[in-house]
């Protein structure tokens, strides 16, 4: 099991499309993780041997408008977070693919609501602000729902065949350049 956050931001500057980005740690970074991203303090208390933990925000910039719409730059943010742990006794690279995995999901997430947001008109006489929350708030929850079922028909990694069929679904899935993933495509 993972734990997200949906952290929301806000910064001022000028307007426009951006794509998500990809932060380890709070710096930006590959999606391809090491173990050495894995930062935080182990829980000794759990059966696992590893936890994966991001969190996707997003910042705005200063917004105007033009006619009924509003034209502003919102960019995703997913964070490999410093609570990511591992038991250093109990490491192999398999389990990395896996944590690699629930990141995947992140990175999907990221993708999927850099998408949606791009493509959303938002109108000036609404809430806007709402209505950027409920649709990065939705998707992260999507993800969510995809990352129990992913350590649940894994069995955590150790489902050798389930596990295969996710790491070609992590790699159809991160082609895509908007990463929407339907429910009836996981594997």
């Amino acid at each position: 099991m993972r734990r997200f956050i949906l952290l929301c931001t806000f910064f001022a500057a000028a307007y426009g499309v951006s794509a998500q980005k990809i932060l380890v740690n709070g710096k930006e970074a590959s999606p391809q993780l090491t173990w050495d991203d894995f930062k935080g303090k182990p829980d000794k208390s759990s059966p696992f041997f590893a936890y994966t933990y991001w969190s996707i925000t997003y910042t705005y910039d200063a917004f105007s408008f033009k006619g009924d719409t509003v034209k502003w730059n919102v960019q995703i943010i997913l964070d490999l977070t410093k609570d990511s742990w591992k038991k250093k006794d109990k490491l192999s690279d398999s389990l990395l693919k896996h944590e690699q995995g629930h990141f995947d999901i992140g990175v999907l997430c990221a993708q999927e609501c850099q998408s949606l947001v791009n493509a959303t008109v938002f109108l000036k006489n609404t809430d806007y602000l709402y209505n950027l929350r409920r649709i990065v708030g939705n998707t992260v929850e999507k993800y969510k729902r995809m990352n129990g079922q992913y350590d649940s028909e894994t069995n955590h990694g150790k489902n050798r065949p389930a596990q295969f069929k996710w790491d070609t679904f992590f790699a159809e899935g991160l082609k895509k350049k908007d990463g929407r993933q339907k429910t009836e495509d996981y594997p």
